[in-house]
């Protein structure tokens, strides 16, 4: 569980672990896998519910002295979460000004969050999959991958609706999506990471290809109330989720 490490990293050196209930520090706080007892699948999806309630709970976000470090959490929290199910989540909402609908695909393994600057020199947070690699050396085609869907012609439940069927019906997830928003016309950009302007102190999505302009879609917290209980109501409906429906 090296992104719960990751997190768990964060929130101590935010001074957070202190607010949290002791299950959550245990289930968080890294631990020697000989040492680990099994837990169940119950066990553990309880487990992330009870942080995904804790982590989007109100008050929490104005406790961090970085923002930035809130975001990354949450951003590790997902993937986790993804990667534990074996499924994509999509997100109605996360920490967006505008109306579009996150896609973060399951992993094909457990990756590791890393924080480094951009060619723009701005401090970045990515989820390194090539695990093999030190951070020197991590290259582009290293990097996850999610996606930013425009929301104006597509219907949320039906996509998750989609993705839950190519599923179980054992299908490539995040090639049948693509296809999906293709053959719908619907724009659908890639995305590696969100990062933390130099020159002012916003927050952006990293874009795949740092095309420029037309790529930049902002974060911010206008609307964190509203935005942390569609990330908790949505991140718990993919913990829901089961293969047999």
């Amino acid at each position: 569980m090296g992104l719960l490490k990751d997190i768990y990293t964060i929130l101590k050196k935010e001074g957070i672990l202190e607010l949290l209930k002791n299950e959550t520090i245990k289930f968080l706080k890294p631990k020697f896998s000989f040492s680990q007892p099994k837990i169940t699948i119950g066990e553990k999806t309880a487990d992330y519910k009870r942080i995904v309630s804790e982590l989007t709970a109100p008050g929490l976000l104005e406790k961090f002295t970085d923002h930035f470090d809130y975001l990354k959490i949450i951003f590790g929290l997902i993937v986790s979460i993804t990667f534990t199910k074996g499924k994509g989540c999509l997100l109605r909402d996360f920490f967006s000004e505008d109306r579009y609908i996150f896609y973060f695909p399951s992993p094909p393994n457990e990756p590791q969050m890393i924080s480094k600057k951009n060619i723009n020199n701005d401090l970045a947070c990515y989820m390194k999959l090539n695990l093999e690699k030190n951070d020197r050396l991590f290259k582009q085609e290293d990097r996850y991958i999610f996606y930013i869907i425009d929301s104006s012609n597509v219907d949320f439940d039906i996509l998750n609706e989609k993705l839950e069927s190519f599923v179980r019906e054992g299908k490539n997830e995040i090639n049948e999506c693509n296809k999906y928003l293709h053959n719908n016309h619907i724009q659908n950009r890639e995305f590696v990471g969100i990062s933390q302007k130099a020159k002012f102190h916003g927050f952006e999505f990293v874009s795949k290809d740092f095309s420029g302009e037309s790529n930049k879609i902002m974060l911010n917290f206008k609307n964190s109330s509203l935005t942390k209980k569609i990330i908790q109501e949505d991140l718990n409906k993919l913990l829901d989720f089961k293969l047999i429906g």
